[in-house]
């Protein structure tokens, strides 16, 4: 395996699994395994365990998690790590990690990209997905799915991987020794994921779009029935957004929000997307709307047939 590796991708799911295939191939232990997050605080600390040698000769492996900040190294600390791209001590292996749309063209990254092995993780279309799913649910889960189930599958999930690959661990606990997933096994396991749809109108209606606003509420209220609920949901995801939005100003740990609300990384990762897609006082305001709505839906004020409608239109 090349020991200085670049990887390239849009897709935090791809890049996780590329992540865990290399930490496979290199079998280092947990203790040897290095994640940095912010390596101008610690790179003193990281290059010293780099060049100092494992006294039984174990796999070392330094995965830098935001290539984009190693633009704030010192031209001093810049050119030691220059030297370990080129020439890396033994067993010692580095995986610098790219989620930006293009590659910079700095002169470390010229460097970087002549030295090191580049792997670029494209965004899927449809049939890529489709194909993935199959292929990652039979090699991780030992899961068999035809074209009509993945699809299913897909669909329930809103192509969500993150979600995906939680819902294919259930699966394989549901059906025990069986291999072969139908499509009676999915509806009877798998729920369909409504937080996309919600987060999307969000979207929607922030930017005064009404008619897709109103086009996807329709969507949704035909999978959940009772008004009142979709009010209350759509205010918890604002106030889901408005309680990310507080911890990541208060909070400058870059796994702020898995420790302060016990979130897997990929949940995150999309809890920090929803979030920006608005500002403070949007969401403020969206969630002081909606409490309105619900005060008046619960006190009889206000039918809570045409509630959220209403809020649609004279909102957008």
């Amino acid at each position: 395996m090349n020991q200085v590796v670049l990887i390239h991708s849009e897709n935090e799911f791809l890049l996780k699994s590329k992540i865990k295939e290399h930490i496979y191939q290199i079998n280092a232990l947990p203790d040897n395994i290095f994640r940095i997050f912010s390596i101008s605080e610690v790179f003193n600390m990281i290059y010293e365990e780099m060049i100092t040698p494992n006294f039984f000769d174990d796999s070392k492996l330094f995965i830098f998690e935001k290539s984009n900040e190693l633009s704030s190294l010192s031209n001093y600390n810049n050119n030691l790590l220059i030297n370990i791209i080129k020439s890396p001590p033994p067993n010692v292996y580095l995986i610098f990690i790219h989620q930006e749309k293009a590659l910079f063209t700095s002169d470390f990254f010229n460097i970087l990209l002549r030295y090191a092995y580049l792997e670029q993780l494209p965004l899927l279309n449809d049939i890529e997905m489709s194909d993935f799913v199959k292929i990652y649910a039979k090699n991780v889960h030992n899961l068999l799915f035809d074209n009509s189930t993945t699809g299913l599958l897909l669909s329930l999930c809103n192509n969500n991987l993150f979600i995906i690959d939680n819902e294919l661990q259930k699966l394989k606990c549901y059906l025990n020794e069986t291999s072969v997933v139908t499509a009676k096994d999915i509806i009877e396991c798998v729920p369909q994921n409504y937080d996309e749809l919600l987060y999307e109108i969000i979207s929607l209606v922030v930017s005064k779009q009404t008619k897709k606003a109103y086009d996807l509420y329709t969507e949704f209220s035909k999978k959940e029935n009772d008004p009142l609920r979709i009010i209350t949901n759509f205010s918890r995801a604002c106030i889901e957004i408005y309680q990310v939005k507080k911890i990541l100003k208060d909070d400058k740990r870059p796994n702020a929000l898995e420790l302060t609300l016990n979130v897997s990384q990929g949940r995150a990762y999309f809890m920090k997307k929803n979030a920006s897609m608005i500002s403070d006082s949007k969401v403020q305001e969206l969630i002081n709307i909606l409490l309105d709505i619900d005060f008046k839906v619960k006190a009889g004020q206000l039918d809570k047939q045409l509630a959220f409608e209403l809020f649609l239109l004279n909102y957008c």
